[in-house]
């Protein structure tokens, strides 16, 4: 510190043994003031985090738990939540305390706690986004593969919590109190940092960038793969229909058909020739595929698992020619506008989902990436002591810009997902009847 002595008000000697310890942290506590006047704008950042993070939070987990049909998707999107809502517990509230005592950070166990838990969310966060990931690339992808089911989802979560636990034991282990220096002579701060002088801290950092850039690697080819497929299936739906010429006289046949079954020794390919109803085709648009993606089959319903190839049709019945039939006469009057019109709803509905986690991804890699840069710069170029109050509460800032994650997901979903919009109205609504 460059101030003198006259001006900050303590007459100190310049002897270490002539400073008293009540003189001290007279000058500590004076310091960490005007630390704390350079932090307003992240103490205001981080508060406002904590309550939007611990209401929208509240919500997601009310509005997904009453749901009676869960899917992996909405397994997935409650767990999310419980981290986001521990980190609004106990990881913002512990950012506070940390900024907060710069200077005068005498809690060993507090400091070790807040660095386990806040490396066990990272941990956990980045890799339950890659399993989401995972499951949307399956979904779109692969929709006739074998998918996740709820209880293989459990598992997975289960797993990711016991190796995030284990990947965050050594920052309990690296981190604590350590002296730093004031700039005045015989006087020295508290500080929780890492007090390991050993090489192990700086692997077990470098193998946590590592991990994080690997996950923002996966999570770019995944969903690029997934955006390819989308815009392969807007641009061809690959549909084969009945020409309208022939639909008067094939619906005729199919009348025939019904009323006149064949005999028990006629095979069914022989029906099949005889009706004339190689023209019949099954259509395999993405909005009528057996696995849409669409808002409410992938969160607020189960969506059905595929049994039979769609490339195969095994047998013909004669149920299933008149559901045919009455569905070829639903859409005969004007089979080009119910065309139109089934494609624009299925490209309007199709993707919600896959939007919405995507931003959610998005926010996470930009916070995360933001502030490891500022971290990186701020070691590098030692910017401490350095910038004017603006430029240091900026700094400050985006140094804890990651935890905007706790509460950016329930905006996102309120604004990706209508059926989620609704049903927290519906219980804003319900809380207000009970209330009056």
């Amino acid at each position: 510190m460059s101030e003198s002595r006259s001006n900050i008000g303590f007459n100190f000697s310049n002897q270490p043994s002539n400073v008293f310890d009540e003189e001290k942290w007279q000058y500590l506590y004076w310091l960490q003031g005007k630390n704390d006047l350079i932090n307003i704008p992240a103490f205001t950042f981080l508060a406002l985090v904590c309550v939007c993070g611990l209401i929208g939070n509240s919500l997601i987990l009310i509005v997904y738990s009453r749901k009676k049909n869960k899917t992996p998707t909405v397994i997935l999107i409650q767990f999310i939540a419980v981290m986001d809502t521990i980190t609004n517990l106990f990881i913002v509230p512990g950012t506070i305390y940390t900024i907060g005592h710069t200077w005068t950070y005498t809690n060993v166990l507090v400091c070790k706690a807040y660095y386990f838990f806040n490396s066990f969310i990272s941990w956990t966060s980045a890799i339950l986004l890659v399993v989401v990931a995972i499951i949307r690339y399956r979904k779109i992808c692969k929709p006739f593969g074998r998918q996740l089911n709820n209880r293989e989802t459990k598992i997975i979560c289960a797993c990711v919590v016991g190796l995030s636990l284990v990947f965050s034991l050594p920052f309990a282990i690296f981190y604590g109190q350590i002296t730093v220096d004031t700039g005045h002579k015989g006087i020295q701060g508290y500080n929780c940092a890492v007090a390991d002088q050993s090489i192990w801290p700086t692997v077990c950092h470098g193998l946590y960038i590592l991990v994080f850039m690997a996950c923002c690697v996966t999570l770019t080819t995944l969903y690029c793969f997934i955006g390819s497929e989308a815009r392969r299936r807007k641009v061809s739906h690959s549909r084969v229909s009945i020409p309208p010429s022939r639909r008067p006289k094939l619906m005729e046949k199919l009348r025939k058909s019904v009323k006149t079954p064949p005999p028990d020794n006629e095979r069914s390919d022989d029906v099949l020739k005889r009706n004339d109803l190689s023209q019949v085709q099954v259509d395999f648009s993405p909005e009528n595929s057996n696995e849409p993606d669409t808002e409410s089959s992938d969160i607020d319903a189960p969506t059905p698992r595929p049994t039979a190839d769609r490339a195969v049709v095994s047998k013909v019945t004669s149920t299933d020619i008149c559901t045919v039939s009455n569905t070829t006469n639903q859409t005969s009057t004007n089979p080009s506008q119910a065309h139109n019109k089934t494609a624009k709803t299925g490209e309007k509905t199709s993707g919600k989902t896959t939007r919405m986690l995507l931003a959610t991804s998005v926010i996470y890699v930009i916070s995360y990436l933001a502030t490891l840069t500022m971290i990186l710069l701020n070691v590098v170029l030692k910017l401490n002591g350095r910038l004017g109050l603006l430029q240091a509460s900026i700094l400050n800032v985006v140094i804890v810009l990651y935890l905007i994650n706790s509460a950016a997901n329930p905006v996102i979903y309120s604004v990706c997902n209508q059926i989620f919009r609704r049903d927290c109205f519906s219980l804003f609504q319900r809380l207000v009847y009970r209330g009056s």
